[in-house]
């Protein structure tokens, strides 16, 4: 059996000419001249710990860096409830045992892609871990939501519930200290 780690981060990719930002704002750290969401960096980390394989959640639509405007963008997917089109197809989830699903917090909710992940996906039988990153108001209703929408699967309660604001070293130690929590 394995593992699979699948999150859905922002930047996609982060482009300062383009969506007239000069500096990353909060949800992204920058490592080695690049920018990276804090999803990215939290994954990065459970799969190496785990020995995961990652799979990225991507809608086909490209999303702003700007925030104002990613604000306005995601905040109209919620209300009409979108499914986005993803731009890589799910793999084969038939070997996997655990599955850790990571996703920023956009407008009090996961962004939409993620649900339309969880639509798609075939998680019967898998044991599902939560890892969010937030800035001050925690995961909101999420883990209801997910935990209501993916039938079959065993969701743990016990997400963890990262700062946006984190460096990439305090981010690595939440995360691994959440890991040893949840699978000892």
């Amino acid at each position: 059996m394995s593992n699979l780690v699948a999150y859905f981060s922002h930047p996609d990719p982060f482009n300062p000419e383009g969506d007239g930002e000069s500096e990353p704002p909060s949800g992204y750290v920058q490592r080695d001249g690049s920018v990276l969401g804090t999803v990215q960096v939290m994954a990065e980390v459970i799969a190496k710990v785990t020995h995961a394989s990652t799979y990225r959640i991507q809608s086909k639509r490209i999303y702003p860096s700007n925030f104002k405007i990613l604000e306005q963008i995601s905040k109209a997917e919620k209300q009409r409830g979108d499914r986005p089109e993803l731009r890589e197809p799910i793999p084969d989830l038939k070997d996997v045992e655990n599955v850790f699903l990571g996703y920023p917090m956009w407008w009090m909710d996961a962004p939409m892609a993620v649900y339309s992940f969880l639509e798609k996906a075939d998680l019967k039988g898998k044991e599902l871990y939560l890892f969010a990153a937030q800035s001050d108001y925690g995961l909101a209703g999420t883990l209801k939501t997910i935990t209501d929408m993916a039938k079959g699967a065993k969701v743990n309660q016990t997400p963890l519930s990262a700062s946006c604001y984190l460096t990439i070293e305090q981010l690595q130690q939440e995360v691994i200290a959440w890991l040893y929590k949840v699978n000892g």
